[in-house]
């Protein structure tokens, strides 16, 4: 049977213990050996990325995750190309595995695709990724496609943003964060459906609030936002989503009847003023940008 997204995805479970002795072969000084231990690690690690998935953009969506036919469970397919070269390199052992996963998480772009076709019961594509391949990532895409005018859409991509987010965060520092935001229609084909976008404008854009959970991911390197989103909003999520917790406040919009919005700035732990149901639609936003 061949190298399936399963082993990728359960890569971490199957590793050796940090205090497994090494392959004898490894410790051998024998002359047939190569002494890779011995190159400086710049070079062995570019050595690594001739024979690792290296700057590739690595997709967990409805198009590349199938279903197992004969067990639950899915597989990726396309694999990544070299993919079974990363599970041989890190199962050698304890010092191939740090600098390999360092190639393998660090350098590629994982891409996480929501939309109304998520993959598993219990959620979004993002959660079929184990939790501590996941805080090792330091390139990440967001792409969002789904109805959002219609109320249960939008209100399920605010929870897998706030989901998202509380996985992200406090974990490492994220270097480089895109995200594209797009609402629109399903529309049948012959054999299924395929998500046709809006096009852009002040319509389309109103849902974009459903981003606001991922303003409690903080100190990314660098963020992105395109698609059915204002400058306006976009820039100021991304200032927010680049300081330290700190100093990343937000104002919390009030829609108490009768009152105006605030204009104290709380940090986001502190008592914030209660949002009246019904004089709110479900797309306004909860803060002031």
């Amino acid at each position: 049977m061949g190298f399936t997204a399963d082993h990728f995805m359960d890569v971490m479970s199957d590793l050796p213990a940090a205090d497994d002795p090494e392959p004898s072969s490894l410790n051998s000084h024998a002359s047939d050996v190569f002494p890779i231990f011995s190159l400086p690690t710049e070079i062995r690690l570019q050595i690594f990325r001739f024979a690792l998935p290296y700057a590739q953009v690595i997709e967990f969506s409805q198009r590349t995750l199938q279903r197992h036919p004969g067990r639950p469970g899915f597989y990726l397919a396309p694999l990544p190309e070299n993919i079974s070269n990363a599970i041989s390199l890190i199962s050698t052992c304890r010092q191939f595995e740090v600098e390999v996963k360092g190639i393998l998480y660090g350098e590629n772009v994982f891409r996480f695709v929501f939309t109304r076709e998520h993959i598993a019961s219990r959620g979004s594509t993002f959660e079929l990724m184990p939790t501590e391949a996941v805080r090792q990532v330091r390139k990440c895409e967001l792409v969002i496609g789904d109805s959002l005018y219609a109320a249960e859409v939008y209100r399920r991509i605010q929870r897998w943003m706030q989901f998202v987010a509380c996985r992200l965060a406090g974990v490492h520092r994220l270097l480089e964060l895109h995200i594209d935001l797009r609402t629109g229609e399903f529309e049948k084909a012959r054999w299924s459906e395929y998500f046709k976008p809006w096009a852009d404008g002040q319509v389309a854009r109103i849902y974009q609030y459903c981003l606001e959970p991922l303003a409690f991911l903080t100190r990314v390197g660098k963020v992105r936002i395109t698609g059915h989103v204002d400058e306006e909003f976009a820039k100021a999520l991304t200032e927010v989503m680049m300081k330290p917790p700190k100093e990343a406040t937000l104002v919390r919009r009030s829609y108490s009847s009768g009152s105006r919005v605030g204009s104290d700035n709380v940090t986001r732990s502190s008592a914030i003023n209660p949002v009246t149901a019904d004089k709110r639609r479900f797309f306004d936003p909860d803060w002031i940008w």
